[in-house]
């Protein structure tokens, strides 16, 4: 039987923009002016910057160090590219209920997806309007809530662990997008390499269905792409 949704919540980076040039770039910059090892900082990603910020940095001052890396990563969105058939999508769900849950801050997501030539969605949740980061599931509860939906109803796209932990935590049903994530769940309905391996309908109760796209359709659901991409997310 297949299952259908009130509403769709995407994570951003990873998710629906290819922003991973752009935030090791910035990154690696931070590091060396601060003497930091980016590997420790890369592993991170999907965390809120000021998360990431205290993890590796605590004699810093998390807050203004954060609000610098979101205004560096603001000022070098050149040539961002949407993941592949995030635009798709987003067209055939723009008259239903559907949001970002981002570990970006809110006008650094806006300008990410401004950027990539996608629309920006009525409810948008950055790091900036919660209390606490991914793996918390604050973000999609939130975005779930603002929605007029329950959590269970929604179904989330995602490309880490972090944001997969986020997301199953708050209850929704989960899409993975590349093959960055190692979490087995039941929840888990498709590992897809990226938005063009899925397609979405309305159906009779006006709910919204994704299958797999029919070029993907010989791949089994909850089995990963063996040429999935590694991105990272934020």
């Amino acid at each position: 039987m297949k299952k259908s949704f009130d509403a769709f919540i995407f994570d951003l980076d990873g998710t629906l923009v290819d922003t991973a040039s752009i935030v090791d770039r910035v990154m690696k910059e931070w590091c060396a002016e601060h003497e930091i090892n980016f590997e420790a900082v890369s592993s991170s990603y999907s965390s809120r910057t000021v998360d990431t910020v205290r993890e590796v940095a605590p004699h810093l001052d998390s807050s203004y160090e954060a609000q610098r890396i979101e205004r560096m990563e603001r000022e070098s969105l050149i040539n961002l590219k949407e993941i592949p058939g995030a635009f798709r999508v987003i067209k055939k769900i723009k008259d239903k209920p559907w949001a970002v849950a981002t570990s970006s801050e809110t006008e650094t997501a806006k300008r990410k997806m401004e950027a990539a030539g996608l629309p920006i969605p009525d409810v948008l949740i950055g790091a900036d309007q919660l209390n606490e980061g991914k793996p918390d599931p604050e973000a999609y509860l939130k975005a779930s809530k603002t929605l007029g939906c329950l959590a269970k109803d929604c179904l989330a796209f995602e490309d880490s662990d972090m944001g997969m932990r986020s997301a199953l935590s708050a209850g929704c049903s989960v899409v993975l997008v590349g093959a960055s994530c190692g979490i087995s769940d039941p929840r888990i309905l498709f590992r897809i390499r990226d938005l063009e391996d899925i397609d979405v309908r309305e159906n009779s109760d006006r709910k919204l269905e994704i299958k797999l796209a029919e070029q993907s359709a010989c791949h089994s659901a909850g089995t990963l792409y063996e040429n999935g991409s590694d991105r990272k997310s934020s």
